[in-house]
């Protein structure tokens, strides 16, 4: 299976919070009463990533339905392959949309990639709305990097 490298999404990161993008996860220094552009809340145990509608909407958040990839005897689901995140570690994972504009981390188990779809042996089951686009961005709210 291959893994992927994602400079492109280091690079969006980057221009992201250099332009004010995710950075003001803290306080905003103009004191105005903007709402937080995206904070980390911890529900049940799980993190979960909330943005605010213009921090979605800067970030071009897109997501998708897992759709049934058919009959056989393996139950299998996929994704495109641009949901799929990946933990040093080499395990997988996508961002469930968990509410409109919050997002939960769910571990997959991918079977294979073939093209642009991933297929996954095991996770959220088809219906279930995953991120393909803003993942990186999430994945750094959630880790702290867009922290002052």
């Amino acid at each position: 299976m291959r893994v992927p490298r994602r400079p492109q999404a280091a690079t969006a990161l980057a221009l992201l919070l250099a332009s004010g993008g995710l950075a003001a996860c803290g306080s905003s220094s103009s004191g105005s009463s903007e709402p937080q552009p995206a904070k980390v809340e911890n529900v049940r145990g799980q993190r979960r990533i909330v943005l605010s509608r213009q921090a979605s909407e800067r970030i071009g958040l897109r997501t998708v339905p897992i759709a049934p990839a058919g009959g056989g005897a393996r139950r299998l689901t996929f994704v495109p392959y641009s949901a799929l995140m990946y933990e040093p570690d080499g395990s997988a994972f996508v961002y469930q949309r968990s509410a409109p504009l919050a997002f939960v981390r769910r571990p997959v188990g991918v079977d294979h990639i073939a093209g642009n779809d991933a297929f996954l042996s095991s996770g959220p089951p088809a219906g279930t709305s995953v991120v393909t686009v803003g993942a990186d961005e999430l994945h750094g709210v959630e880790i702290g990097v867009a922290e002052e």
